[in-house]
């Protein structure tokens, strides 16, 4: 019989603009996003996780999905 778990949902946030003036800024902190994701699964906990929102689209998009 499975429990239930915990569902944590996850992003992180930034603006696009940045990307291109700060080269591997993106990179990085996708790993820092990737790295608490991970940490947060060997709680046991169902991490939804976002990605990175970086526009107005994505807010929405993200804002959307954590309604469900």
């Amino acid at each position: 019989m499975e429990t239930n778990k915990t569902k944590i949902g996850l992003f992180s946030i930034g603006l696009n603009t940045y990307w291109d003036q700060f080269p591997g800024l993106l990179t990085r902190l996708e790993g820092y996003r990737k790295d608490i994701s991970k940490r947060l699964s060997l709680f046991g906990a169902n991490v939804i996780d976002a990605q990175m929102v970086d526009t107005i689209e994505k807010a929405h998009a993200v804002g959307d999905q954590s309604k469900e």
